[in-house]
């Protein structure tokens, strides 16, 4: 993936914080919260600055956030060169190692709302014993 060239075509500046948090995210299957992202980034950049890189790269459908039981947790979204967007999709959270698996092979149903309700997006979470836990245990 060209991380320059995903940021320029989404408006945003070119900075050696978004590709770094870009390329965190493309290197992990699993959704992270900000204190593992923060980590990862070594020190490179304080809790503030990561929190406002995540929110412009979710804003420009880059990255989605994953409202989970344990935290925010954030994802890098398939980008290809025609379209940046996410359908939505269910997630799986583990229950024994807080760990958040993208489902995208699951999407999410349309609810038809009342009058007056405008959806955004939708946030599907599925809690349970993911794969790894469950062969550990058996």
């Amino acid at each position: 993936m060209n991380y320059k060239e995903v940021l320029k075509q989404s408006k945003l500046s070119l900075t050696s914080h978004r590709i770094e948090l870009l390329k965190i995210l493309a290197t992990r299957e699993r959704a992270l919260s900000e204190k593992e992202i923060e980590g990862l980034m070594r020190g490179n950049c304080n809790r503030t600055t990561i929190y406002r890189n995540l929110n412009s790269l979710v804003e420009k459908k880059l990255v989605h956030r994953i409202l989970s039981e344990e935290a925010v947790k954030y994802k890098l979204i398939a980008v290809n060169q025609n379209n940046s967007s996410d359908p939505d999709h269910v997630h799986f959270e583990c229950t024994n190692c807080n760990t958040t698996y993208c489902m995208e092979e699951l999407e999410i149903k349309d609810f038809e709302l009342p009058d007056g309700f405008q959806k955004t997006e939708n946030q599907f979470i599925i809690l349970g014993i993911c794969k790894n836990c469950h062969y550990e245990n058996s």
